[in-house]
Parts: structure tokens; C-alpha cells; sequence
């Protein structure tokens, strides 16, 4: 049940049932950590699933689609639209070929490597939405958006800014920071107030004499109030002047390490491998002497639920606790369990990215591999990333200027001028060669003509007019990203 969200029940009722009625929409939830925004989406998940023959359906089962940001995986490009797509893959034979072979690049079941753009892919998400709608309503919704990957937040921001008479409705949530989404309507979700906060204890048998304490003590955050509750038997009261989130922080790193050392180890496995992939953890957890059931007082205190092969922490910040709660050695020793088992080649980078202290050749060419299928999939803000993290660990300094150069003009295609001149000012004097430095020159007169000033953008070019060389991404193993349309910036 629900406390103190009457409004905003109100208000996603009437979306889900505009969309039942034909009328698409889009509504952004934002709220601190606690407030109750995933448990407002399941509640509106569990109504919406009933038909309503009332609102002009005739009763036609309402398909809802599903995705959950995973902060460790906001740099794997696309990672999010997989998750929300692949139960309707099916579907993509019945799209304009140009919009499904965009999304079978995304999904990896297309033939070429290399992906259209992103404007392409954001249509494609819009026509999928479109044809799903023809057989019913459907309802989109988007939880911790603010840790999804770019690639994945542009594509669904396009689709949401467009949506009108499809019979989508789309619901994102996000904390207060860390997402934009210009053209969505925002509902932002306050703390409860007393009453509802009293009613909540009440409800799970707190006396009234400690309902007042524990109130203050939470600020009105529901997660705060149960978490609170729960600890109060076990933990001594707490006065410092911590937000609440940081307290509700506190109050799972001391549940967690009450448990059994194997268990938190299994935990530890699930926080690092983030997805929820229960044979990875596995695979991984074997290699580390533990398995499925010391999960089991972790599942009985109510932190994980481990159902239909994926692993569940029942709130981001168990995750994070567990994960921060543990020592560097250990994290580390986690880190390469899990790459050692991956199967997928960019989540085995993204493990080897997490355990390379320094510098490292084979791990920065496989960072640099992987890089070159984001770049593929025209996720260029996850390419960038991953080529500027695999120069940082580089030992060649030719290599470590050219890979710091296609992270330069991967973060100008993806919109990132300043973080491109950051990059290829970085670059520039790491090299001595010609076509690199022709490169550099170029996304640094690209940003320079984004600022307005046209005439220093030509100057800068004709300062390397010495450079005959062409300009060109930096020689490497996988595909060179084109120059042509440069400057690439803005939103869609």
C-alpha cells in the first residue's frame, strides 16, 4: 500500500488511461533516494496490467515494457534498450528495414557492425512503440533513469518527445540530479507529512509513543521510515545531521555486516555484477568458493530476492553499500572473478577496466576493442569513455595520443565540445604524428566554431596547414569513425 501519494496515483491513472484511449504521453517521477519511485511504478504496473473496458480499449490486455538504470553500467552503450526490447525482439521484422537494422545493431543481431545514427535508432524505438500499441496499450516505464547509458536516455527521450496518438504512455523516474529531459513533464515527489508517515508505522505495528522519533529521525522518507523501523531494536538512536539518504546508507552497511561473511561475499558478487545475470554470478562465485545458498540469509533479512535467473537487491543503496561497505583487496579479487567468467566480451572489459591500477597493454586494447563496438553501435559517449580509459593504461605513448584523439572526436559527435577540447588539448602534444595532429586540429576548430567563432576555427586549422597528412582517427584494430558532418552536438 501506498501512503501519501493520492496526486500522484491520480495523475498516472489518467496517463495509462489516455493511453488506453489512443492519446500517448510521457512523465518524468523525480525524487531523492527513498522517496518511493519504484515502488510507485510497480503499483502502477499492478493496476494498469487489469483491463479497463471503460476507457475505449474494449478491454484489451495493456503490454508493459520495463527498464531499470544499473549505475556500474552506464557506460555500456545500449545496455538499457536491450533490456527494455529484447521480450520484443519479434517485432522488428515488421519496421522499415533502415529503423530494424538499427535496432538489430543495438540488439547485436545484425549482420554489419557498425550502427546508424543515434536519430535513426531513437525513430526506430518510436515505430517499435507505435506497432506494439496496435495490438493494445502499452505502458513504457523507465526507473533509475538517471543511470542509464546515453545511448540508451537519447533513444527513449526521443521516442517519449514525439509520442501522440499511439496509446503509449511513458513513465520515467529519476533522482533529483543526474538526468535532463527537456520536453517531459516532471512530477516530483515530496517527503510524507506526518500523518501519512504515523499511518505507515502504524500499519506495521509501531507503537505510538516511538512513531514521533522515528519520524524526525526520517524526515518523512518512506524508505528512511521502514529502514528505520526496522533498526530501531538493533541501533542505537542517531542524531548526526545526515541527509537521510546518507543515514539510510548507514543503516544497510550495519544490516549487511551482521550477516555471514560467505553471504556477504555472494552479495558483493551480485553488487559488482550489477545486472542481475545469475549464471555469470555463478560462474564467478565458484571461482571464489561460494555459491547459491549462502544468498539465503541475504534473501530471508529481505535484501535480495533471487527468482526467474536474476538476482535482485530490493533497493539501489543495498547495492551500493554492500558494494562501498567492502575493502579495495576484496573488490578487486570480485572484479576479476567476474571477468574471468564473462562470456560477453564488453562486460568482461568493463570488469578488467574496474581492477587495472596501472598501466596495462592488453587490458587497454581490450578497453579500446570494446570501444570500437560502442563506437559501432554510434553509442559515441560510451566509445569515448571507454578509448579515454583504455589511454590512460596505455604504455605506448603513440597509441595512448591516438586513442585519447578518437575519444576527443567521439565525445564532439556525441555533443560533449568541451570534454572533446579537454581531450585533444590532452592529446596534442603526446604525438608526432602527422595525421593525428591534423585530427586534433580539426575537433579543436569544431569546438571553437560550435562557441561562434568562425574566424578562430579557420585560424586553427590553417596553423596546421603544415600537416598534409588527412586527418584520421588514430590506428587501431577496430572501425575509424567518420569525420564527415563534424560539428555533431545538441539533443534530439
Amino acid at each position: 500500500m501506498l501512503y501519501g501519494r493520492t496526486i500522484e496515483q491520480e495523475r498516472l491513472t489518467q496517463l495509462v488511461a489516455a493511453a488506453r484511449a489512443g492519446c500517448s504521453g510521457a512523465l518524468l517521477v523525480r525524487g531523492e533516494a527513498g522517496i518511493g519511485k519504484t515502488a510507485l511504478l510497480d503499483w502502477l504496473a499492478a493496476t494498469a496490467a487489469r483491463p479497463d473496458p471503460e476507457h475505449g480499449d474494449g478491454g484489451r490486455e495493456l503490454r508493459t515494457l520495463r527498464v531499470t538504470g544499473i549505475e556500474p553500467e552506464a557506460d555500456l552503450a545500449f545496455g538499457g534498450l536491450v533490456q527494455l526490447l529484447w521480450p520484443v525482439q519479434g517485432r522488428l521484422d515488421a519496421l522499415p528495414e533502415p529503423q530494424a537494422a538499427a535496432l538489430r545493431a543495438v540488439l547485436g543481431n545484425g549482420a554489419e557492425q557498425r550502427g546508424p545514427d543515434r536519430f535513426l535508432t531513437g525513430l526506430a524505438v518510436l515505430t517499435v512503440l507505435a506497432d506494439l500499441a496496435e495490438d493494445g496499450p502499452v505502458l513504457c516505464l523507465v526507473d533509475d533513469a538517471q543511470w542509464l547509458d546515453q545511448a540508451t536516455a537519447e533513444a527513449l527521450l526521443f521516442a517519449a518527445r514525439r509520442l501522440a496518438a499511439e496509446g503509449v504512455a511513458m513513465v520515467l523516474a529519476s533522482r533529483d540530479d543526474g538526468f535532463s529531459a527537456p520536453g517531459i513533464p516532471e512530477l516530483r515527489l515530496a517527503r510524507l507529512g506526518f500523518e501519512d508517515s504515523s499511518r505507515l508505522l502504524a500499519d506495521r505495528g509501531r507503537a505510538p509513543a516511538l512513531r514521533s522519533q522515528i519520524i524526525t529521525e526520517s524526515g518523512g522518507n518512506p524508505l528512511a521510515l521502514i529502514e528505520f523501523d526496522s533498526a530501531r531494536r538493533d541501533q542505537p538512536h542517531q542524531h548526526a545531521p545526515l541527509p537521510v539518504a546518507d543515514r539510510v546508507f548507514s543503516a544497510f552497511r550495519s544490516q549487511i555486516g551482521k550477516l555471514p561473511e560467505r553471504t556477504r561475499l555472494m552479495m558483493l558478487i551480485a553488487a559488482a555484477e550489477a545486472r542481475g545475470d545469475l549464471p555469470l554470478l555463478l560462474r564467478a562465485s565458484e571461482l571464489l568458493g561460494v555459491d547459491l545458498g549462502d544468498l539465503e540469509e541475504a534473501e530471508r533479512s529481505g535484501l535480495m530476492y533471487v527468482m526467474d535467473g536474476t538476482v535482485t537487491f530490493r533497493h539501489p543503496l543495498i547495492a551500493s553499500a554492500t558494494y562501498q561497505g567492502s575493502v579495495l583487496a576484496r573488490r578487486i579479487a570480485v572484479h576479476r572473478a567476474l571477468a574471468e567468467a564473462a562470456v560477453d566480451p564488453d562486460c568482461r572489459a568493463r570488469h578488467l577496466l574496474a581492477i587495472t591500477t596501472a598501466p596495462d597493454q592488453d587490458v587497454a586494447l581490450e578497453l579500446a576493442e570494446a570501444a570500437g563496438r560502442a563506437r559501432g553501435r554510434t553509442a559515441y559517449a560510451a566509445a569515448s569513455g571507454l578509448f579515454r580509459h583504455a589511454a590512460r593504461i596505455a604504455t605506448d605513448q603513440e597509441q595512448r595520443a591516438a586513442w585519447l584523439t578518437e575519444s576527443a572526436a567521439l565525445a564532439l559527435a556525441g555533443g560533449h565540445a568541451a570534454q572533446a577540447d579537454r581531450l585533444a588539448e590532452e592529446a596534442d602534444p603526446l604525438h608526432d604524428d602527422p595525421a593525428v595532429g591534423a585530427t586534433i586540429a580539426l575537433v579543436r576548430a569544431a569546438v571553437v566554431f560550435e562557441l561562434g567563432d568562425q574566424a578562430e576555427a579557420a585560424h586553427g586549422l590553417l596553423a596546421r596547414v603544415g600537416d598534409t597528412a588527412t586527418p584520421r582517427p588514430p590506428a587501431c584494430s577496430v572501425r575509424p569513425l567518420p569525420t564527415a558532418g563534424w560539428p555533431v552536438t545538441g539533443t534530439p
